[in-house]
């Protein structure tokens, strides 16, 4: 059994052997054998290394920072960067997002003394955008319960979604102190394949009824009117004045059925009390 005084890779003259004898199966004895000293040259390679590094899934343009999460086999750290520093930068492990588009963002590990480079592993990062085409300025409010409600319509383009996938939607309201992943108020009127429009209070994306659909161009683009019906919610629409954006939920392109983007206006629209009564 040789062994050696380091536990790291290298060439090493000085090889400590163990030899054991042992009785032959055919009846020899290890009594009639000796062993001669003698010395040895032992080389410990390199190990090899392998990078596990998930898809990153799509970000939209004013997310927060996020942390990437490859690992090596070796426990060594896993060093990033990205091949279009206009949509994202990398910062040790953290991605800041710069503007929409495509990036590719590639794991890497050099290797070390005892470990050999490991080969990279990449994964696209999708900077999901929403611009405003047709915004309005004001949406129906400012009543207690909102029992005279005015459907709110407005144009946006979304991009660098997948080219020519269908995706579900619905799309609601919310408030500077929602969280980036809440889906808000609000009920949502669609249009249907054949043309007529379709209001549910309950939007949802793994129910018939509860959800929209559209399909992106071949650039995964998509420009279209999105509408919502203001509700009796109080922090949002009860107070004439409260500064509100508009947000689209989307599933994966793929029929999913949860949400895979919340998608927001940078520009907000305010609660205006048009009138107290149905004749105003």
């Amino acid at each position: 059994f040789p062994s050696h005084d380091s536990a790291n890779a290298g060439t090493y003259s000085n090889v400590t052997i163990t030899y054991t004898l042992a009785n032959g199966t055919n009846g020899g004895l290890a009594s009639n054998y000796s062993l001669a000293n003698g010395s040895a040259t032992g080389t410990v390679t390199k190990a090899n290394q392998t990078i596990t590094f998930g898809a990153l899934g799509n970000k939209q343009v004013g997310d927060a920072p996020f942390a990437l999460s490859a690992t090596s086999n070796s426990g060594l750290t896993v060093s990033y960067t990205s091949s279009n520093t206009g949509v994202a930068t990398v910062a040790g492990n953290t991605v800041t997002i710069v503007a929409g588009g495509t990036t590719t963002i590639t794991a890497s590990q050099a290797g070390n003394s005892n470990y050999n480079v490991a080969s990279s592993v990449q994964q696209t990062l999708n900077v999901v955008t929403l611009t405003e085409v047709y915004l309005p300025e004001y949406i129906q409010g400012g009543l207690s319960t909102n029992s005279k409600r005015i459907p709110y319509a407005y144009c946006v383009t979304l991009s660098n979604l997948t080219a020519n996938a269908t995706y579900r939607f619905y799309n609601q309201v919310v408030i500077d102190s929602d969280s980036a992943t809440t889906a808000g108020a609000g009920n949502c009127i669609f249009v249907s394949a054949a043309g007529s429009f379709v209001r549910t209070s309950s939007p949802s994306l793994s129910t018939a009824g509860g959800y929209g659909t559209f399909t992106t161009d071949a650039n995964g683009s998509y420009t279209g009117w999105f509408m919502t019906e203001p509700t009796g919610n109080a922090s949002r629409f009860a107070t004439a004045g409260t500064q509100i954006k508009m947000r689209i939920i989307l599933n994966d392109g793929n029929n999913g059925t949860t949400p895979n983007m919340y998608l927001t206006t940078a520009s907000y629209v305010t609660v205006k009390a048009i009138g107290t009564t149905a004749a105003s």
